[in-house]
């Protein structure tokens, strides 16, 4: 049993720390549970994939030399397991009306990957004992953490750049924003939610299967780095936690920085309109 809980604490931890930091209507706690076992049980079809990707990739490439791990380590793992953590994300919360600030799609994203690195855990520490779940608590475990906060930052700016647009094409619609304005465009965050992790997670698992002391030394200095600015981040984005319809609104201004005037002032007409046909 004490396995059992060496292999789970260290994520669950981790989520609790992440769930302090939501400072903007905390989530319900049975959603961030939901998407943790979802997360966790996404493992059995990742495993499946990653068998058959595998099979595929010793075929076509061998099984040793730079290209079998580069193509091993980026598709055979990364794309697949950050692939899955994805999928869950989008179907679970795109359109789930707690999905409401800065900070909530961090937060979704972190409790798959913890959900899915517990059930990945599992199975490595059964096989190597404490000693694993030791080593995997301080690197495995806070990595599919860290793979979480990429995905989930930009995931979350691409809700709130939507958002933008949204607002964006209402004020075209009054004549407040010029119709040819270049729009918002949320393209770079979408391909950035995956592509990001993928990269980060492949280069992770391409570090260690070279055995190289050079490339032990540049997975250190990329592992410290990458927790410490996906540390950094998650602190960031609790600070500036705020609603999605005041941020998108923030993004506009930031954009047009003359649209509170230019509200203002037509919101005066409007008033004054309305004055004058009641007299």
């Amino acid at each position: 049993m004490y396995l059992l809980y060496a292999a789970v604490l260290p994520a669950i931890a981790l989520c609790v720390y992440v769930y302090k930091k939501d400072k903007v209507d905390k989530e319900p706690p049975k959603l961030l549970a939901l998407l943790f076992a979802i997360g966790a049980l996404s493992t059995i079809p990742v495993i499946i994939v990653e068998m058959i990707l595998d099979y595929i990739i010793i075929g076509i490439f061998g099984d040793s030399g730079v290209i079998y791990h580069l193509v091993d380590n980026f598709i055979g793992v990364a794309l697949v397991e950050e692939g899955f953590k994805f999928l869950v994300l989008y179907l679970m919360t795109r359109n789930n009306r707690h999905f409401n600030s800065l900070f909530d799609g961090l937060l979704y994203s972190v409790f798959i990957s913890l959900g899915f690195a517990a059930f990945e855990n599992i199975l490595y520490v059964f096989q190597g004992g404490l000693q694993v779940a030791l080593i995997r608590a301080v690197s495995a475990i806070p990595g599919h953490a860290c793979f979480g906060v990429l995905m989930g930052y930009f995931y979350s700016m691409w809700h709130m750049t939507e958002l933008a647009k949204k607002k964006e094409d209402l004020y075209k619609r009054y004549g407040l924003i010029h119709p040819n304005s270049p729009p918002f465009s949320s393209t770079s965050q979408k391909i950035s939610t995956l592509a990001v992790p993928i990269i980060a997670h492949g280069f992770y698992d391409f570090c260690l299967s070279v055995e190289n002391p050079i490339a032990i030394f540049v997975f250190a200095v990329f592992v410290i780095a990458m927790f410490i600015y996906c540390f950094v981040k998650i602190r960031e984005m609790s600070k500036n936690d705020l609603h999605d319809s005041v941020y998108a609104g923030y993004l506009l201004i930031k954009k047009y920085p003359d649209l509170p005037r230019l509200i203002w002032e037509y919101n005066s007409r409007i008033a004054y309109n309305q004055s004058y046909r009641q007299q």
